[in-house]
């Protein structure tokens, strides 16, 4: 069956890297486009179309999403999630319309690595303290022009589906801006692809919940703000799992 896997997984590559080089030529005029007044664009004309032939077509994810109704275009807004697999990045952007956050390595991806490029998606070196304050300047540019942000707080992807500790910093300068945060949880990206595996399963179920959004002016300090908002996080995540993944539960 793994061979059948990897086959498979071969063939998804090639059809994902021939859909990319697609748009990297037809929308180079992407790179003349102001960075701010892209945003809704790309997302319109590459990510939404992008995600959906790779997730359902190629992949055949069944991906539920509820909570929608927590998801607002017009809202100033930072949606936060757990991370557990490279495709939790192509879900969650696609149902959340807001600009991503990623680290340098994404860009060394092939073709998907132009597309980013493209796409201005904010770019940090964790390793690069001077880098990691010049994103912070850029998040507060970002936000200020009315665009939202999607950060996986954990910085890295789960290698069990366990929720790794987070990084606050965003979410703590959301209290300072008054930038409410809308809490997600993701399951069943792992099964597609998890951390350390090369090859995708296709046809696997992927559930995504948005949860109503929370703001600093409920809260009496960016700490507790910061940590209700992961705690959501968590606490949603343990509900997909009860309700959906229960077989998860005892491993």
């Amino acid at each position: 069956m793994i061979f059948v896997y990897y086959i498979y997984s071969l063939i998804v590559s090639i059809l994902t890297l021939l859909l990319s080089l697609f748009y990297v030529i037809t929308c180079w005029w992407f790179l003349f486009i102001p960075m701010y007044k892209k945003f809704k664009l790309f997302d319109y004309i590459v990510v939404g179309p992008w995600t959906s032939i790779v997730n359902r077509l190629f992949l055949g994810i069944r991906i539920t999403v509820s909570g929608k109704e927590h998801v607002d275009k017009k809202r100033t807004t930072l949606y936060i999630c757990n991370h557990q697999s490279w495709v939790d990045i192509s879900v969650v952007n696609k149902y959340t319309h807001a600009v991503g956050v990623s680290k340098k390595q994404v860009r060394r991806l092939p073709l998907v690595g132009v597309l980013i490029i493209y796409a201005s998606t904010i770019i940090v070196d964790r390793n690069d303290y001077s880098s990691r304050i010049g994103i912070v300047k850029e998040l507060i540019k970002v936000f200020k022009k009315g665009v939202s942000i999607v950060l996986f707080p954990e910085g890295t992807r789960s290698r069990d589906g366990e929720l790794l500790n987070p990084n606050y910093a965003v979410i703590k300068l959301c209290y300072k801006l008054n930038i409410p945060v809308v809490p997600a949880a993701i399951e069943g990206t792992r099964d597609v692809l998890p951390r350390n595996r090369i090859y995708f399963k296709f046809l696997q179920r992927v559930i995504l919940k948005f949860t109503p959004p929370m703001y600093p002016k409920d809260f009496n300090n960016e700490q507790n703000f910061a940590e209700s908002c992961w705690d959501k996080v968590k606490e949603t995540h343990n509900e997909i799992l009860r309700d959906s993944f229960p077989d998860k539960l005892s491993r």
